[in-house]
């Protein structure tokens, strides 16, 4: 939509929408996700991930058949609509997928990688439309809007490829071992060998019991937990900060941040924007490679803080910029974006998901996921919405709202987000649960041993499983 937007086809063609038509063209792609989040739960864990996601890039390809053949602008707005409505179903289960197959050695790094190829899709929408800025007629925009449809289209081929993740949470659940362990030794033990495979399948096995037995109490009685109510609150706020830090400035509006300090030709802001899509995407696919090395509280706490310097500079260097009209003060702004974008690529761009999705047992993930998903949608709507008016109406005074919100996000991660870097994803319940936490295997606690010996007394866990007889395995 940056790229649509400097092209004079693509507002001729649609009577130079308004700032609040801007808006809603933007912030209809969110009411799209948040009126199809809440179905993602019933369908991940319904039809299983795979399924959800198919559902999601067909209406993916359906949108963008529309949008390039709109002839009003409201036309284009159900596009974005549908887009929006199919995205939030491949976004959620690829998610899930990832964290949910991945070996514990490279989950970290597979997760965020997974978040920071966004700016892949950026980069080529950012070029395309500098490449189609020459060609004069409607295809200068409908091309970029035909390439969205590929990655559906890859999508719809290849995810054949990739094995359901619920099945082996559903085998263990339905007590169909052998099936289970043979997807844990496919993808693991080539790499760290049958001890760790038998170590990891019996914690896996017996946290899935315990879990399944306390999920039965139902989501009221899950909620009185303190470890529960943390995770929900980092969840939420997750969501919502990523959205409205401001980088919502840069990716969808930055040609507006760009005429107010002078650059107003397509050319310009085309290049600018296409060069900071790919400065976006060094720096935020090299930090997928620390966050097991540095951690992810620290990598939240620097991004967010960095993020609430950057904007003070930013906003100082516009104020400067709008008095003098100084080339000086227009330079400084542009070079102030890159900082803000690095501290906000740092964590934001690519640990968002993965954290969330990695802090939530595997009977709530979906949950915590969608409550997430619907926070970005929900900061992703009003960011949109209002950016395109405020920052037409009151210019340079605007960012000031957001050193004050920085600010406050600061104070929130650095007082609830935890560390939970070396451990397995079914350990990590002990950052929140302590030794209530409902881990089998060789990291059970207290509170699990003891409903462990409850269900093997029970029978309610196979007798017949691995017996643990190994420390489990480091990675």
């Amino acid at each position: 939509m940056n790229g649509l937007q400097t092209l004079a086809y693509w507002q001729d063609h649609f009577n130079h929408p308004s700032a609040a038509t801007l808006g809603l063209l933007n912030a209809i792609f969110s009411v799209g996700q948040v009126v199809g989040l809440p179905f993602v739960p019933l369908l991940a864990d319904g039809i299983g991930r795979k399924w959800t996601i198919l559902l999601g890039s067909s209406l993916i390809f359906l949108g963008v058949i529309l949008q390039t053949v709109s002839t009003t602008i409201g036309m284009f707005i159900a596009a974005r609509f549908i887009i929006g409505l199919g995205i939030c179903y491949t976004q959620s289960c690829s998610r899930m997928l990832i964290t949910e197959l991945s070996h514990p050695q490279y989950r970290g790094k597979l997760t965020t990688i997974y978040n920071t190829l966004w700016y892949s899709g950026s980069i080529v929408a950012a070029w395309t439309t500098y490449g189609t800025l020459k060609m004069e007629s409607q295809w200068s925009w409908k091309t970029p809007s035909v390439l969205q449809s590929f990655p559906s289209v890859i999508q719809l081929f290849l995810i054949w490829l990739v094995p359901e993740s619920r099945t082996y949470s559903s085998f263990i659940v339905k007590d169909k071992h052998e099936l289970a362990r043979k997807t844990f030794e496919r993808f693991h033990a080539p790499s760290s060998g049958q001890e760790f495979v038998d170590a990891e399948y019996q914690e896996v096995l017996e946290t899935m019991a315990l879990e399944k037995e306390f999920a039965s109490r139902g989501i009221s009685e899950l909620w009185k937990t303190p470890g529960n109510r943390h995770r929900f609150l980092i969840a939420l706020s997750a969501g919502f900060f990523s959205q409205t830090a401001g980088a919502g400035i840069v990716s969808y509006y930055i040609f507006l941040v760009l005429s107010q300090i002078g650059i107003t030709d397509s050319k310009s802001q085309l290049v600018l924007n296409g060069c900071l899509t790919i400065f976006n995407f060094a720096i935020a696919g090299g930090m997928a490679f620390t966050i097991d090395w540095i951690g992810r509280r620290p990598l939240f706490l620097t991004a967010t803080f960095g993020m609430c310097l950057a904007m003070t500079g930013w906003t100082i260097a516009s104020q400067q910029y709008s008095v003098t009209g100084t080339t000086a003060g227009g330079r400084a702004v542009i070079a102030l974006i890159f900082v803000f974008m690095f501290f906000y690529n740092l964590a934001w761009s690519g640990l968002l998901i993965g954290y969330v999705v990695e802090i939530s047992p595997f009977y709530l993930r979906s949950r915590y996921l969608t409550v997430t998903l619907l926070a970005v949608a929900a900061g992703s709507f009003f960011t949109n919405y209002v950016n395109p008016v405020a920052l037409e109406k009151i210019t340079w005074k605007y960012y000031l709202c957001y050193i004050i919100w920085l600010a406050f996000q600061s104070v929130v991660v650095w007082w609830k987000y935890v560390e939970t870097k070396g451990r397995s994803l079914e350990a990590v319940a002990i950052c929140f649960d302590g030794d209530d936490a409902k881990l089998g295997g060789a990291g059970a606690t207290g509170k699990g041993k003891e409903l462990l010996d409850v269900l093997h007394s029970d029978a309610a866990l196979d007798k017949g499983g691995i017996e643990l007889q190994v420390e489990h395995a480091k990675v």
